[in-house]
């Protein structure tokens, strides 16, 4: 956990304590194992403490109308001027749409539905997909 937070990855390294603990108490369930020596690890002392970050926000409803204005007055290629339109409509992460297919997409329903394993946090995919 701590090579892991050294590279500056510190959500990586308290996720990684998470799948090891899961591991353990899946092998406790299986009689392999009689604790869990994760559940044991004070994150606060080994891991350097979570500094909130803000990032910017436009949040005034004039500021709003003008990046929705710029956006659509964005002169660059065709397929860049669509994602930005169809961006403020679907209020996706810029992968996710970059992602898209046609095959996610019913036209009849008026819906799109977007595979587990495409989110932003794929570790929980293989639970349900």
């Amino acid at each position: 956990m701590q090579r892991i937070e050294s590279r500056g990855a510190g959500d990586a390294a308290r996720r990684i304590k998470q799948v090891i603990s899961h591991i353990y108490k899946y092998a406790i369930t299986l009689g392999k194992a009689d604790r869990n020596p994760a559940s044991y690890i004070d994150n606060s002392v080994i891991l350097k403490p979570v500094i909130k970050k803000h990032f910017a926000a436009i949040t005034g409803p004039l500021a709003v109308g003008q990046l929705l204005r710029d956006m659509d007055n964005y002169q660059g290629s065709f397929v860049v001027k669509c994602a930005l339109r169809l961006s403020p409509l679907v209020m996706l992460r810029p992968g996710e749409l970059r992602g898209a297919e046609w095959s996610e997409i019913d036209l009849d329903a008026g819906m799109w539905t977007i595979p587990i394993k495409r989110m932003k946090a794929p570790i929980y995919a293989h639970r349900w997909a």
